[in-house]
């Protein structure tokens, strides 16, 4: 760890191991952001002239700090989530901008479009069910196909958990049925033999 009693000079060459860095190996330097002049320790093999703080007040001066259409991984603010649903980014100024998730700014596409398809923000209590009408209903198909009102019906929390368990229920049914039809099949050709 390094030394607080004893500053090290502008210039001053030493490994990361003596100055407590997890790249123990690597060589640093003790150098003065060229904007505000505070001095930090920067690895040798990229050096860079501006501290971080001074670097993000210079409206994306490094690439990482770039954000928005600045950024060479932009992707034009549309995204799919964790959940496999399109997710699409607002700015503050846009009508529907109420509906976004206030922490990332993004929205769900399929409550995007119902929403502009009746001229509306949709409430919070408002749910947009995807009906399954082209892929499985919940396939990650089914969660981006945001056609309105082909495959997107707007509900209310209750009818559409209710709708949900329906679905399921009919799924089971119906897979019941398979499974009782192979067997059938199977008892009918030991009856034949």
């Amino acid at each position: 760890m390094e030394n607080n009693a004893e500053q090290p000079q502008l210039g001053e060459k030493r490994r990361g191991r003596e100055i407590g860095r997890a790249a123990k190996n690597n060589l640093f330097i003790w150098q003065a952001c060229t904007e505000c002049g505070k001095p930090r320790w920067v690895i040798m093999a990229d050096p860079h002239q501006l501290c971080h703080h001074c670097a993000g007040r210079h409206n994306g001066a490094l690439v990482f700090h770039k954000s928005g259409e600045l950024n060479p991984s932009w992707k034009g603010g549309r995204r799919i989530n964790k959940s496999g649903y399109v997710e699409i980014l607002l700015q503050p100024d846009d009508f529907f901008f109420p509906m976004v998730n206030i922490s990332t700014h993004y929205v769900r596409e399929h409550r995007l479009v119902v929403a502009k398809a009746l001229g509306r923000n949709l409430h919070a209590w408002e749910i947009v069910h995807h009906k399954g009408a082209r892929y499985l209903m919940g396939s990650p198909e089914d969660k981006q196909d945001n056609r309105y009102p082909e495959n997107l019906t707007l509900d209310t929390a209750g009818n559409h958990n209710g709708i949900t368990q329906m679905k399921r229920k009919l799924d089971w049914a119906i897979g019941k049925i398979t499974i009782l039809k192979m067997e059938n099949t199977a008892l009918k050709k030991r009856l034949v033999i």
